[in-house]
């Protein structure tokens, strides 16, 4: 209860982390005390697993003082409670309603699917019902470990081998947010499983509906995920500081579409067979994206940028169709540019193109185009460095 009273009218009630909340290093526990209870003490009490097991703090204080600073040393626990107890009158004591988050490190989470074959991180099936917060007890789905608790900076959710197959999109928001930084060890991270065979794929059912949808989220993390038939296999708007390392996007209209963002940096991924862009990207005036060590193959545009800077290096694009481009760029735009080099920029047949500078939009579109990396270069000074080589993929169409 948030407070309890005895015959005599003591009564306790908390005044901090009743309802939630975030703390760490030193933390000020405060309550209030009333009718006879002001004039005893009180003890306090703290629990990291929900209420299994107390340890006291402190004892012997005067109820009338109310509040002490707690030194909660280097745990961490997102299922934290805190107590305060009358001494003389036992049944009178006020306890947190609802869980706190203790963050004085990182909290790992966990999920799975039905199965354990192939698992790396969890020990049990997921199930909705269980904690999320052991490898004994994931959860279901990162929806799920979003909605429960509240992520704070350098926490990590661990999603298991298998498919998630869902038609809603994964939404994080700013109440989940990691810090303004590209530091992993300050962001918040989805890192699948990275097994060669099977590893975390999300198959979208619904292709109207994004896999995961970043929404004024920012030092946000996603890492060995495959992600399938969605509408933007990543959604990202509004956002900044936005990690996506080793991920693989097929199938989809958009294999990852960004816009109103910057400091997005996209490495070691894989954007495959979308139907419109492997990434499209519209920034926030001046903001950025980094993409390198990447792969965007047979793609309608490998990456479309209707607004803002893109650097790219080390990554292999593959024009393989008719209208297929590289790169595309509004030029008409009043925020644009390129920095591109040390890339290998492969067209297998005539109508594809390394590149094209739009003009206008739908039928009244006009676009300059630059089918081999040499005009390319020409006309804009990138990719000096380029190759135009077959890059011999063994299995191209499987990743």
């Amino acid at each position: 209860p948030w407070a309890s009273k005895s015959e005599t009218n003591s009564a306790l009630h908390l005044l901090s982390l009743n309802h939630g909340g975030v703390a760490s290093g030193q933390v000020a526990l405060n309550w209030k005390a009333s009718g006879q209870a002001t004039g005893h003490t009180v003890r306090l009490e703290v629990t990291t697993d929900a209420g299994s097991n107390w340890v006291r703090i402190t004892e012997g204080v005067s109820a009338s003082l109310g509040g002490v600073v707690w030194n909660s040393g280097s745990e961490s626990s997102a299922l934290a409670l805190w107590r305060v107890q009358d001494e003389v009158d036992p049944g009178v004591v006020a306890t947190s309603e609802r869980n706190f988050v203790l963050h004085n490190g990182p909290i790992y989470y966990y999920v799975n699917d039905e199965f354990t074959n192939s698992d790396v991180y969890c020990s049990a099936a997921g199930n909705s019902s269980n904690t999320g917060i052991r490898a004994d007890s994931p959860k279901r789905w990162v929806a799920e470990i979003l909605e429960t608790y509240n992520l704070e900076p350098g926490d990590v959710v661990y999603v298991d081998n298998g498919r998630y197959q869902t038609a809603e999109a994964t939404t994080i928001g700013d109440l989940d947010a990691g810090s303004i930084s590209q530091d992993s060890g300050q962001q918040v991270s989805i890192v699948g499983n990275s097994n060669l065979v099977g590893g975390t794929a999300f198959i979208i059912s619904d292709p109207e509906a994004s896999g995961f949808r970043l929404d004024g989220a920012y030092g946000i993390r996603l890492k060995n995920l495959s992600i399938q038939n969605a509408s933007n296999g990543v959604d990202i708007a509004d956002g900044y500081y936005i990690a996506a390392d080793q991920l693989n996007l097929r199938s989809c209209f958009n294999g990852a579409a960004i816009e109103a963002s910057s400091n997005i940096v996209f490495s070691h991924s894989t954007l495959a067979g979308n139907q419109n862009a492997g990434i499209w990207f519209s920034a926030s005036r001046l903001g950025s994206m980094n993409v390198d060590s990447s792969v965007f193959w047979s793609n309608r545009y490998g990456i479309y940028t209707h607004q803002g800077f893109t650097y790219v290096s080390n990554s292999i694009l593959g024009m393989l169709a008719s209208n297929n481009f590289g790169f595309c760029f509004r030029q008409d735009a009043p925020y644009w540019g390129i920095e591109s080099d040390y890339n290998n920029l492969y067209v297998q047949q005539a109508g594809a193109a390394v590149g094209g500078f739009q003009i206008g939009f739908g039928g009244t579109a006009s676009t300059s185009i630059y089918p081999t990396v040499s005009s390319w270069a020409l006309a804009t000074g990138q990719d000096h460095h380029s190759l135009a080589h077959n890059p011999q993929f063994a299995d191209p169409g499987n990743g």
